[in-house]
């Protein structure tokens, strides 16, 4: 096809060869100190192991019947580039089941890519996504007629025009899913953007045939269970003993109910001080029994005048009872 888009080949892997181990050195140091497509292994995880696959081989739909599993390459996209076209790409790899040991349990798991290889417009970038496998697949037998399906999307990346870089994909679910037998480790399938026409492109990845394979990234630690503090769940109960002893205060103004009954006994006497005396009993409490004596003034006749009966005796207490009597 004529168009503006380029194709990169991995030709900077021939250089690497003259540098020889020194230059492999090199590289993988500059490679781990990439800030966006390396492993992060976070500061919690007591260990890592870097797992290299058992397995590797990309399909295309264009050659339905032909195994690539040993090419140094493997594809994600969609290819008009050659006569024919492959049409869409993916790759399969597969990695060794992580030995992780008794409690302890995954932190993080990342696949990383090495991208050698575009057919695609300059300054464009593809999203890449790591996707399950669903069934079991050998390098040396399969194709894209044979090629197993996938499960549900992990982790993904947008891969741009240049090449040379390490890419870093999340699947520590999966992995998890791995060790803890939810899901049969069959390995992982990279798909890219697999649309036709003006917008096809793919971008190609190491295999393990190659100088960088892919790499499956495993931290593990022990849980971190013990890092919540529970205590602070409990604060609220502060809150919800509310001091109810004020609205029982107002209790002892029930005994300013007095019901002051009193009996007049006049004592009508031929005595020149005839007395009549009045004694208020109130009905709250016994002791304090207020007697309240009038005396009357003889007069000259003989024959005392008693004072009438009151129809009721209102009795008036001091200020000083009151607070003795409550």
């Amino acid at each position: 096809m004529n168009d503006d888009r380029a194709r990169r080949p991995a030709a900077s892997f021939l250089a690497l060869l003259l540098l020889g181990t020194a230059g492999l050195a090199a590289l993988s140091f500059l490679a781990l100190s990439l800030p966006a497509a390396q492993a992060q292994i976070p500061e919690t995880a007591n260990t890592f192991i870097v797992l290299t696959p058992t397995a590797d081989a990309c399909v295309l739909e264009g050659y339905p019947s032909v195994n690539l599993g040993g090419t140094s390459d493997m594809w994600a996209g969609y290819d008009d580039s050659r006569t024919p076209p492959g049409r869409i790409a993916r790759s399969y790899i597969a990695f060794p089941l992580p030995a992780i040991p008794a409690g302890q349990q995954v932190i993080t798991a990342s696949l990383r890519i090495y991208h050698v290889s575009t057919w695609d417009f300059p300054d464009s970038l593809d999203h890449v996504t790591a996707y399950a496998v669903n069934s079991a697949w050998t390098e040396t037998s399969i194709t894209w007629s044979s090629a197993p399906a996938w499960g549900p999307a992990y982790g993904s990346a947008e891969v741009g025009f240049e090449i040379g870089s390490w890419y870093e994909l999340d699947v520590t679910e999966l992995v998890r899913d791995w060790v803890a037998g939810r899901r049969s480790n069959y390995g992982i399938v990279l798909r890219g953007e697999e649309s036709s026409g003006p917008d096809a492109s793919w971008r190609g990845f190491s295999t393990k045939e190659g100088d960088n394979p892919p790499q499956l990234v495993v931290a593990y630690g022990p849980p971190a269970t013990a890092t919540p503090t529970p205590s602070r769940t409990h604060t609220p109960t502060s809150s919800a003993t509310p001091t109810a002893t004020l609205t029982s205060t107002p209790t002892p103004t029930s005994t300013a109910t007095f019901t002051a009954s009193p009996t007049v006994t006049p004592s009508a006497t031929p005595s020149a001080t005839p007395t009549s005396t009045a004694s208020a009993t109130p009905t709250s409490t016994a002791s304090p029994t207020g007697t309240s004596t009038s005396t009357s003034t003889p007069t000259a006749t003989p024959s005392p005048t008693p004072s009438p009966t009151p129809a009721g005796v209102h009795i008036w207490f001091p200020l000083a009872w009151k607070s003795r009597w409550k």
